[in-house]
């Protein structure tokens, strides 16, 4: 929380009003130091890099479960 009213500060000149409402900007300026923060705990923490493996793998299986589910509905389409 502290970081993101360190950044609304030193961007406060930034935010326009015409471009939409304080609330919105300010949540982007959250969303862009909690990516920040994220990318500076996975350089320094190589247990991230181990643990997103196991998810591109589940990611890869889902995506084979998916095709054969498509296929087989496909088939059955076909035979009828």
């Amino acid at each position: 929380m502290q970081e993101v009213v360190l950044a609304a500060w030193r961007a406060h000149e930034r935010y326009d009003p015409a471009r939409g409402p304080f609330r919105a900007w300010l949540f982007g300026v959250a969303t862009h130091v909690a990516a920040d923060v994220l990318r500076r705990q996975a350089r320094r923490s190589p247990l991230l890099e181990v643990e997103a493996e196991p998810m591109a793998e589940l990611t890869t299986i889902s995506r084979r479960v998916r095709r054969q589910e498509a296929l087989e509905a496909l088939f059955v389409e076909l035979d009828k």
